[in-house]
């Protein structure tokens, strides 16, 4: 027994050393287990909570992602055996996907460019530190990485000579399209795999290749015509080329631009040092026939991650913080890490100083941390005052059921209804309320709720109103709010209870 211990210790330490990348999921990670759930992600915390996951089905199938129900199933049944935590269950599915989502990144990386350990390590803590998964802490985001994660793992397996580990790289595949993006990815990866075995005067797969785009082009239209959004969600991401605008396509462009653009002060600075050392400079080793090939490989990955949500519209920057439209970057990790790796490898083939390389390779990493702990914090905030909301709640009388409507500048996080209902139950133990924060609007004369979403249980649950009935109008008020510059520097956090008192202006029943 002793010696097959050692041997498994061996086998881990030996698997540590070669993947050292994971330790970085401590500063990536990690923090996911301490903020508390938001967003889209409360529709499921609430139909945990009561038992009653008809709610997060009506959700999922309407939004047209029904295959992502085998997760919630599973997180279902895992509670109910285990009585653990279902949101500590979801952080650890979050968590573990996304170590392995980065050491596919690494595999990746190693099937394109031919990346020893040093490396494809590298390239995975890019992927590990990329800014933007501060937005993981909404347990239904954890879902769409893992998504992300099945379409690398699936076309790695799809690769295998072997025909069974191959057939169960398309299923895999099939399963990360409950993630629409993904039909573009899985093309760009095999595009950019196959251009990079052109340009190695290797033969191309091309009957893999067409296969993939068959798949992905077959599956898309299997997924609009047997799968599309409906109900609340009809026509939602639906692509509309007459809606499209240069201008606003540009735009988009360049906001996810911004995760590359600010980086590159970075090799620019360790040419300013060689320049300080009087070390001869010349940039066009950088952009060799071989360095513009694989510059063009990445690129490719990098339009097949962003092309559909330019087709719709959607896009996000590397500053965006305060809600949740990083989402739509994280398939740039990839792109990210392949492209920074190379260009840090192209630099060090070129120069080999040890001492320099490190230093831009701490700048890289303590930049990705620093931004992203920026984002945690936004979140950090947001929790802060959604806790302290409830505890003030439940100071003050509990209101008549009906609709409610609160007046405040700068409350911290963007709430939606829901959420606004969701901390009205966590108060008084019922769904009673139908809740909005007017964010310098105009208050709402005769507010009603909208009739679909009381038409039956399932909507009920899902927008958290399963007690609701219109009784009463109320009208509160936050007061002695502060913005979220003056959070900083009165150090909020620390004194979260000191702010945001709840006053309620008026009852109408």
């Amino acid at each position: 027994m002793m010696l097959a211990f050692a041997k498994d210790k061996g086998y881990l330490n030996s698997f540590i050393k070669k993947n050292y990348f994971i330790i970085f999921v401590i500063f990536s990670g990690i923090p996911v287990f301490f903020i508390p759930n938001v967003w889209d992600g409360l529709i499921f915390d609430y139909g945990f909570i009561i038992k009653n996951i008809s709610g997060i089905e009506a959700f999922l199938k309407e939004i047209g992602s029904p295959f992502q129900l085998v997760f919630f199933y599973l997180i279902f049944f895992l509670k109910k055996i285990t009585s653990i935590s279902h949101e500590f269950l979801f952080d650890i599915l979050t968590v573990i996907t996304l170590i392995l989502f980065s050491f596919e990144i690494k595999k990746y990386s190693q099937i394109l460019f031919n990346f020893d350990n040093r490396w494809s390590n590298l390239c995975a803590i890019f992927a590990i530190s990329f800014p933007v998964w501060h937005t993981l802490v909404a347990i239904n985001l954890g879902l769409y990485l893992t998504c992300f994660y099945l379409a690398l793992l699936g076309y790695r397996l799809f690769l295998s000579e072997n025909l069974f580990i191959k057939i169960i790289g398309v299923i895999v595949i099939l399963f990360s399209f409950s993630i629409k993006s993904n039909f573009s990815f899985v093309i760009g990866l095999s595009l950019a795999h196959n251009l990079r075995l052109f340009l190695n005067t290797q033969s191309i797969k091309k009957y893999s290749l067409f296969f993939i785009i068959f798949l992905c082009v077959g599956s898309y239209f299997v997924n609009i015509n047997f799968f599309p959004p409906y109900g609340t969600f009809k026509g939602y991401n639906q692509i509309k080329f007459q809606n499209l605008d240069f201008i606003t396509s540009i735009k988009n462009i360049y906001n996810y631009l911004t995760f590359f653009i600010f980086y590159l002060w970075i090799p620019a600075f360790y040419f300013f040092i060689l320049k300080l050392k009087k070390r001869n400079i010349e940039f066009k080793n950088l952009f060799k026939k071989k360095a513009i090939g694989d510059y063009l490989v990445v690129i490719i990955i990098f339009v097949a991650s962003i092309g559909p949500y330019i087709l719709l519209n959607k896009s996000s920057d590397l500053f965006f913080f305060s809600d949740y439209q990083s989402r739509h970057a994280y398939l740039l990790a990839v792109s990210f890490g392949l492209f920074f790796s190379i260009l840090l490898k192209k630099i060090n083939d070129i120069y080999n100083i040890r001492k320099i390389y490190l230093l831009i390779l701490t700048f890289f990493i303590l930049q990705n941390l620093f931004i992203l702990s920026v984002g945690y914090y936004t979140k950090v905030e947001s929790a802060l005052f959604r806790y302290d909301f409830i505890e003030k709640l439940k100071k003050i009388e509990e209101p008549p059921g009906g609709n409610v409507q609160i007046i405040s500048s700068h409350a911290p996080g963007y709430l939606r209804y829901y959420e606004v209902n969701y901390l009205f139950y966590k108060a008084y133990g019922k769904a009673s309320w139908w809740g909005s924060i007017r964010y310098n609007q105009e208050l709402i004369e005769n507010v009603k709720v909208p009739e679909r979403l009381l038409k039956s249980s399932d909507y009920r649950t899902w927008n958290i109103l399963s007690d609701y009935n219109q009784q009463c109008n109320i009208v509160m008020q936050l007061t002695n709010e502060i913005n979220k510059f003056d959070r900083i520097f009165k150090y909020y956090i620390l004194n979260f209870k000191d702010y945001f008192k709840i006053k309620v202006l008026k009852i109408d029943c």
